[in-house]
């Protein structure tokens, strides 16, 4: 089976590719007229799964990573290229970017930002313990989970909403 090649064990990030797939199947199926937010999942869900699959395959040899010094830097790159592909798709398609698309991009970066900043304390000074280790393992997986609920929720939050609704004067 499939599965057993994979190694499909319930983790974190295997549940996390799966919300991802039911996002994009819950957005073809409820949000039909909305283009930007099925590229945004189309692209997301396919970040993720091809991610967690290289994970599985392609990154580890015998349980070993095969380039551990460039492992975090590898989650930006696929965050990146995300990001990326996904305005590039956009831009050509001449789709404007629907708002959790955008909050989307938003939390891609947090998350390259905490994988670069964990890139530094472990690979760069060789810390073998630090208080971000912990937060960074949280943002991630939170921002990943949020961005699929952005996708299937449909959320039209915008910062720029948010400041007229809270300002001061």
């Amino acid at each position: 089976m499939i599965f057993e090649y994979l190694e499909f064990n319930v983790e974190i990030d295997n549940l996390i590719t799966l919300l991802f797939i039911v996002s994009f199947c819950v957005v073809l199926l409820r949000y039909k007229d909305e283009k930007s937010l099925k590229i945004g999942a189309f692209i997301y869900t396919s970040s993720y799964v091809l991610s967690n699959v290289a994970f599985n395959l392609l990154e580890r040899v015998n349980g070993e990573l095969i380039a551990p010094d460039y492992f975090y830097l590898q989650w930006i790159v696929y965050e990146s290229l995300t990001i990326i592909l996904c305005f590039m798709i956009h831009l050509t398609s001449k789709v404007k970017h629907h708002e959790a698309v955008i909050s989307a991009y938003r939390l891609s970066c947090i998350n390259m930002f905490s994988c670069l900043y964990v890139h530094y304390l472990a690979i760069v000074n060789s810390t073998p313990e630090h208080w971000f280790y912990s937060v960074y393992t949280s943002t991630v997986n939170t921002t990943a989970i949020v961005i699929a609920l952005l996708f299937i929720f449909n959320f039209k939050w915008s910062l720029k909403d948010c400041f007229l609704k809270f300002r001061l004067s």
